[in-house]
Formats: C-alpha cells, sequence, structure tokens
C-alpha cells in the first residue's frame, strides 16, 4: 500500500477535525443556544412538545433514510423536541437547569474524551475529583480519614455504597466466594427510599427479601418506633441485620429522616448507617437548611447528587465515606495494564469505581464552583427550598386545593379536591391537561393509596407568580 494512499485517506478524515470549521460551527450553535435561552425565559415555547413516542420516531428517520442535514439544522430540531428545563414552567422532575457556563466546560471535557480512572488518561479530572470529594466530605462532616469518589448517578452510587457495606458488616471473601446462599441477612430501609437501594441488594447477592421497609410518620420520615419494632422481628426469625438506610430527602415527598436518631440506633446495635442524599445533599451548602441533615456526620456512606440541587448536568454522583478503607475493601482485583501491582494509590479511581472508561464529570462541577462560588449554590438551594414553602402557604390559602405535608425542602404534594368526582382519576386528568396544554410540567405519586400531584422546584427562573398560575391554570379544569 502506497504511503500517498494513506495520507489522502488521513486528509480527508482530517477534514472532519477541522478548526475552522469547528469555529463556525461552534458559532452557529452558540447562537442557537442562546435563542433557545432567551425563548425559554420568555416562556415563548412550550415546556415540552406534545407528541406521541410513536410521533416522534417518526420524526426523526434512520440516518440512512434521512436526507443530508448541517449541526446547526439538527441541534435546532433536538431543541425544539425535547423537554425543556430552563423554562420556568418546568417543575416536575428532579433534573436541574444547569447554568450556561457549564455548556463550553462540557464541550472542552468532550473534545479532550479523557478517561478519568487513572491519572495518566486524564490527569485534571483524576486531581479534581480527588479536591472535589474531600470538599464534599469536609461539607458532610467527614472526618481525615474520609474517602470517595464520583460516579455515575444515585443508583450506582448505591451499588457502590452497599457494595462496601456487605464487605464490611457481612465479611469473608465475598468478591471471590460470593455469599454461599447467603440467605438471612435483611437490610432496613425507609418505605419511601428509591428504589435504586432494593435494586442494589438484589444485584449484592442480598436479595430482595433481605429489604424491610420501615413504615414512615405522617411527615413520610422513617417511624422510630418502627425501625426498632423491625429489627426485633428480624433479629428474633433468625435474620441478620446488617444495615439501615436513611433519606435525607424522599424522592416523591423531599422529607428527612431523624438521622441523630437513626445513627444513634446504628451505633447502638453495630449496624452500618447509609445515607441517600442524592438530593437533600446540597442544603449542606446553606447555613439555613444544614440542620435538615444533622447527623450526617455519623453515617458510614452518603451519596450526594451534584446534578440535582448544584445543577449540574447529567449525571455526577458523589459516594463519600467516612473511613476510606471501606471504599479501598469494596472492589479486590487485579489489573497489571490500568492498575499498581502494590496497592490502589489515590490517583486510580477506577480501583474504587465500577466505571473504568470514565467521563469527566468532574470538570463542570469544579469549574462551576470556582466561576460562581459556593454562595450562588447555597442561595439556590435556599431559593428552592423557600419557594416550596410560599406555594405551599398559597395552596393552603385556596380552598379548592389540599396540601399533602408541608414541604422540607423543593418538593410539594397537592391535590385539587375533588368533590364528588372521582379524585385519582381527576389528578390524572389535571395533569394530563396541564402538560398537553405546554406551560407548565409536572408530575404525580401515589402515596397513601392516594394520587397526588407532585412540583419539584429546582430552575432558578421559576418564581411564585408562575406558581399561582398553575394553580389558576388546575383550578380551571372542569372536574
Amino acid at each position: 500500500m502506497l504511503e500517498s494512499d494513506l495520507n489522502e485517506r488521513s486528509d480527508r478524515l482530517c477534514q472532519a477535525y477541522d478548526p475552522d470549521r469547528f469555529a463556525r460551527d461552534s458559532a452557529s450553535v452558540t447562537a442557537l443556544v442562546r435563542d433557545y435561552l432567551a425563548r425559554m425565559s420568555a416562556r415563548e415555547d412550550p415546556v415540552w412538545p406534545a407528541v406521541s413516542p410513536d410521533d416522534l420516531l417518526a420524526r426523526w428517520p434512520d440516518h440512512e433514510a434521512a436526507s443530508p442535514a448541517t449541526m446547526p439544522e439538527l441541534l435546532a430540531s433536538v431543541l425544539a423536541d425535547s423537554t425543556h428545563q430552563h423554562h420556568p414552567g418546568f417543575v416536575g422532575q428532579q433534573l436541574s437547569a444547569p447554568p450556561p457556563l457549564v455548556g463550553p466546560v462540557a464541550m472542552v471535557a468532550a473534545l479532550l474524551n479523557n478517561s478519568s480512572a487513572i491519572f495518566q488518561g486524564g490527569p485534571v479530572a483524576v486531581v479534581l475529583e480527588r479536591r472535589m470529594i474531600s470538599w464534599m466530605n469536609r461539607k458532610t462532616g467527614f472526618g481525615t480519614a474520609a474517602g470517595g469518589v464520583l460516579t455515575s448517578g444515585g443508583t450506582l452510587g448505591a451499588l457502590t455504597a452497599l457494595l462496601a457495606m456487605r464487605q464490611a458488616r457481612i465479611g469473608g471473601d465475598t468478591w471471590q466466594n460470593g455469599l454461599g446462599g447467603g440467605g438471612g441477612h435483611a437490610v432496613l430501609v425507609n418505605a419511601e427510599a428509591h428504589y435504586c437501594n432494593t435494586r442494589a441488594c438484589a444485584i449484592l447477592g442480598l436479595g430482595e427479601c433481605a429489604v424491610i421497609p420501615i413504615a414512615t410518620d405522617a411527615s413520610f420520615a422513617m417511624d422510630l418506633a418502627a425501625l426498632a419494632a423491625a429489627h426485633r422481628q428480624a433479629s428474633a426469625a433468625g435474620r441478620r441485620v446488617v444495615a439501615v438506610i436513611a433519606n435525607a430527602g424522599t424522592t416523591a415527598t423531599g422529607s428527612h429522616d431523624d438521622l441523630q436518631a437513626v445513627a444513634a440506633f446504628c451505633e447502638q446495635h453495630g449496624l452500618w448507617l447509609h445515607v441517600d442524599a442524592a438530593h437533600g445533599g446540597g442544603a449542606l451548602l446553606s447555613a439555613k437548611y444544614a440542620d435538615l441533615l444533622g447527623g450526617i456526620e455519623r453515617a458510614d456512606s452518603v451519596i450526594w447528587d451534584a446534578h440535582k440541587m448544584m445543577l449540574m448536568p447529567s449525571l455526577c454522583t458523589a459516594v463519600l465515606f467516612r473511613d476510606a478503607a471501606h471504599l479501598q475493601g469494596a472492589f479486590s482485583q487485579r489489573a497489571s495494564y490500568l492498575l499498581s501491582d502494590d496497592g490502589a494509590r489515590w490517583y486510580e479511581p477506577a480501583a474504587r469505581s465500577f466505571e473504568t472508561t470514565k467521563p469527566a464529570f468532574v470538570l463542570p462541577l469544579y469549574v462551576s464552583l470556582r466561576a460562581l462560588g459556593e454562595k450562588f449554590f447555597a442561595e439556590h438551594v435556599e431559593y428552592a427550598y423557600d419557594l416550596a414553602r410560599a406555594f405551599a402557604d398559597e395552596l393552603q390559602s385556596r380552598a379548592e386545593f389540599e396540601l399533602l405535608t408541608r414541604p422540607q425542602r423543593n418538593i410539594v404534594c397537592f391535590r385539587r379536591r375533588a368533590g364528588t368526582a372521582d379524585s385519582d382519576a381527576l389528578q390524572l386528568r389535571l395533569r394530563e391537561a396541564v402538560n398537553r396544554r405546554g406551560r407548565f410540567f409536572i408530575m404525580r405519586t401515589k402515596l397513601r393509596g392516594a394520587v397526588w400531584l407532585r412540583v419539584v422546584l429546582m430552575n432558578p427562573a421559576t418564581r411564585l407568580a408562575h406558581l399561582r398560575e398553575l394553580l389558576d391554570e388546575l383550578a380551571g379544569e372542569p372536574a
């Protein structure tokens, strides 16, 4: 094969890498996104396209059958057909509206495409992860022996934490030998906990049967008497209770467990305490609301999602351990082509994480903290929490609405009173009508046998006046 032929092919391929072409495309996309953000702020577009999955599938043909299109044209269509979390009316899901500055940061991370599993693969990302984990551990109240890792979301975070728990509390060489049938273990979990905790127990070989849900009180926090009773009953049945999973903000209602009391219970009985602070961890930045997480410093492991109340793009979850040795012991593998043979170093996150090809999702977090300041994120948490309380007050001032429970953070569950109508059917119909109209996007949940409308306040652009409009719209629908 002639070298000239190889060079010609290289030239053709490198046209896609042309810096000037990149600059032109980037300028077009920047203008496109700028106009998009302006439209969102002005509420000129619906929150989401009221289109069926099948219709949208037909709108986006297989690339082999599609007509040619430029990148800006394609991205304009992506923006048009997506759900708009920067719209003030997006109050439905626990998804952030990232500050626009993270866009260029994410672009740099994507172009570098460093794998932050080991130092040589992603030097800056590995170093910044070390810094961010240390900072989050300090905010959590953990001491100098703490450790942790960034991973892709709360589900993988829970799996990492409970893997460490399994090794620390059940013992043996579980990594090599498995649980050997391992029946008889039990994990006590707030009944309102995220489903990822049960999934993690099943994946880890404990089985879904190991998960014992603990009843909640009127505010949907773990009932401490029920916790003690479940422990007694499991022990009397010959089951070994190994852990308690508590919530620093449940998914459905945002309720916080009494972490001080749960921690004391775990210490008394020698149990691992895992705290799911995926959503609620951001309150640690707020002097006003940090007390909601009082006792979290006594946990063995914590998960904290930066892609929720710290407004980062998905995904960026910290898995924190009060004792770093527990994370070190969670994984036990050798890989001479990647890791040191004499034990994992701090700059080898692959030894403490499920991911090997790991994107630099730490970069937007670090740059945002440096550029915007920690105070910005604390103010965001306080604004969202205060807005939820103001919205609850507004709901209670309107006779046609019923509030489920006073919000502890930025999630509010409520419903319209039905009169003689079927209450559950009415809530479902109201949600469908509001979402299809496009000025708002809300969710629903089922709690204690009833359907409730659910609002999550995470966008700094959402104001109380917008929420009043939402209630007017809900009230105006015929029952």
